[in-house]
Order: structure tokens, then C-alpha cells, then sequence
């Protein structure tokens, strides 16, 4: 399982720098074009839709690194009474829950590729073909369940064995 976790930790750290180079290629682009406008009167042609594009990248090749660094918001007012076992436990159904919702959504994100394929989408202006957008976007959504279900997994263990050497605390953090 350790090595499962490692690997899947250094895809999705790969896959994150590819999210915050589009981040930062989005950031140029969009003040390049605003001092464009404010300087010539006429911006980037396509800046809109490059936008647009580019955060499917952004927000899909990030979703699976957050997972794995355990980065989302969470509200846990009413697990924080719980004792540590309670807690793992119900973590770990709502992780396996969320698997489930992500994989039904990859896999209608994987139906929707051979539709836009078949159907030769671009985007209006600058006719960029719309499937790569929806293959990162399925395979983003892939690796975020397969996050999901490991994280779900290592709290179910947590649940059964306890916490020996590392007590959870209320906050969902650990301490040592």
C-alpha cells in the first residue's frame, strides 16, 4: 500500500506542475491582453476561450494532488465529538462515497470524448478541438477517485487497527 500511495503521490504531483504552468500561462496571458486593450484599444483574439480551456486544465490536473495532500475544506463540527475510531470510520464511508460520485462523473466525462470526437467540437473562435479538454478532464477525474479511495482505505485501517502511534485531533490533523 506504501508504494501505491508514493506513486500515486508523484503522479499527481507531475500533474499539478502541469496545472500551475497553465495557471501561470493564464496570469501572462490575461494581463498581457488587458494592457493590450487599455494601450491599443484591441486585446489577444481568443483570450476568452484559451481562458476558458485552460481551466479545465487547471482545475482537473490539481483536483487529485489536493486530495492526496489532504488539502480541501472540511467542516467537521459534528465529527469532532467522535471518538478516533468514529471519526475514521465515518471519513472513510464519505471518501468511499465520494469515489463513487467521481467515478460516475469520469465516466460520463469518458462517453462525452467519443461524442466530441465524432462530432469535430471546436471552440468558436479559435477552432481548438474540445476532446483533449475532455480527456484531461476524465483522466483528472480518474486519478482524483483513485485519491479519493486510497485516502478512503488508509482511514478504514486507521479505524481497525486504532491509532498506536499517531492520534488524530478533532481538526482532522495529526499529532504526534
Amino acid at each position: 500500500m506504501a508504494v501505491f500511495q508514493k506513486t500515486l503521490n508523484v503522479i499527481c504531483e507531475k500533474l499539478s506542475y502541469v496545472s500551475m504552468a497553465v495557471c501561470f500561462f493564464m496570469m501572462i496571458m490575461t494581463t498581457v491582453d488587458v494592457i493590450l486593450r487599455k494601450v491599443s484599444a484591441r486585446g489577444i483574439n481568443g483570450s476568452y476561450e484559451l481562458t476558458e480551456i485552460g481551466m479545465v486544465a487547471l482545475v482537473f490536473c490539481a483536483m487529485a494532488f489536493l486530495q492526496m495532500k489532504r488539502g480541501q475544506v472540511r467542516v467537521d463540527m459534528f465529527v469532532a465529538f467522535l471518538p478516533a475510531r468514529g471519526r475514521h470510520f465515518l471519513e472513510g464511508a464519505v471518501l468511499l462515497v465520494s469515489t463513487v460520485v467521481v467515478l460516475f462523473m469520469a465516466y460520463a466525462a469518458y462517453l462525452q470524448i467519443s461524442q466530441q470526437l465524432a462530432m469535430k467540437l471546436t471552440t468558436s473562435l479559435l477552432h481548438i478541438p474540445v476532446y483533449p479538454f475532455v480527456v484531461i478532464t476524465c483522466v483528472g477525474l480518474l486519478l482524483y477517485a483513485v485519491g479519493l479511495f486510497a485516502n478512503a482505505l488508509e482511514e478504514f485501517v486507521k479505524c481497525a487497527v486504532g491509532d498506536v502511534l499517531i492520534e488524530s485531533a478533532p481538526d482532522g490533523g495529526e499529532r504526534g
